[in-house]
């Protein structure tokens, strides 16, 4: 028998998980844009922050994050913003290879966390490294050991949705 079920029904109604945000930095393309904020309203984050030299081609953006554009409250920011009170209380993970990054299935993460995404060919910068109390990686056991940013973060968001929920 065949039943059709309405996805709020079926996902439950739109809300945020916990109090988690994502921080992007210098995220090139703007289909790239798009998948992250698609992404921040998939897991119900508060809110998405970018930080770009230049920003992207907003129809792009728009076009490729879909419905989600309006339903995602997100912010293009400095690195001086990120000393403010708000971010306080946010440990910040970084999803990076960098030297001692810990296995993201082995990591245990905080209620309030800012994940942290870098540029889609050098990663995150040194500047935002300074800003991150903690790393965590995907292990890959193919050949190819990089992911594209949107596809590392949603890794890292549901990782995160499995532990919390």
């Amino acid at each position: 028998m065949n039943e059709t079920v309405q996805a709020n029904k079926f996902f439950g109604n739109k809300s945020t998980v916990n109090d988690i945000i994502i921080i992007a930095e210098n995220i090139s393309t703007p289909e790239n844009i798009g998948s992250l904020i698609r992404l921040t309203d998939n897991i119900g984050a508060k809110k998405l922050f970018l930080i770009n030299d230049i920003i992207p081609n907003k129809a792009k953006i728009k076009r490729s994050s879909s419905s989600a554009y309006n339903n995602v409250d997100f912010q293009f920011i400095d690195y001086n913003e990120l000393n403010s009170e708000f971010f306080k209380k946010y440990i910040f993970v970084g999803i990076d290879t960098i030297n001692n990054s810990k296995n993201i299935y082995e990591y245990s993460f905080n209620k309030n966390t800012a994940f942290i995404v870098g540029n889609e060919k050098s990663g995150i910068s040194t500047k935002m490294i300074s800003f991150c109390h903690d790393f965590i990686h995907i292990p890959m056991p193919g050949n190819t050991k990089s992911m594209n940013v949107s596809h590392a973060l949603a890794v890292s968001l549901f990782e995160y949705y499995r532990q919390i929920h």
